[in-house]
């Protein structure tokens, strides 16, 4: 496959991975908060930090689909998905070793973590296109 397609493709996934998990999770919340003990996590008193995390999850999807549709603009945005997904990773683990969490919700940690990888070969090798 062409470098080029294939960059592409990886954003679209990787906004598809922000979107397809952050919306539906965000619906679902609004009508109930059987989801957390599936993630270890106990019921919150109020839903706005969730619900803003989910929401903004979403706007970084928004912006690898952007990304996507022309990758020799926009790279600023990947550089604040590499810091984004960087901080949520740690977040993951931290709470991960503190016991907060389960091996479930760390999973989404280390799926951004492969995200993190391919978004900095992307800022590395995406010149190499121009020519």
């Amino acid at each position: 496959m062409e470098k080029k397609k294939y960059y592409q493709r990886m954003f679209f996934v990787g906004a598809c991975w922000n979107c397809g998990v952050s919306l539906p999770l965000f619906v679902i919340s609004l009508f109930t908060t059987a989801l957390f003990p599936i993630f270890g996590l106990e019921d919150p008193n109020n839903m706005i930090f969730l619900h803003a995390s989910l929401l903004f999850i979403a706007t970084f999807g928004i912006g690898y689909y952007i990304v996507g549709c022309d990758i020799t603009k926009n790279h600023g945005l990947v550089l604040i998905g590499i810091i984004g997904k960087s901080c949520y990773f740690l977040v993951t683990l931290i709470y991960l070793i503190l016991g907060d969490i389960n091996w479930l919700m760390f999973l989404t940690g280390l799926i951004d973590l492969i995200f993190i990888g391919l978004f900095a070969d992307f800022l590395l090798n995406h010149q190499k296109l121009q020519k």
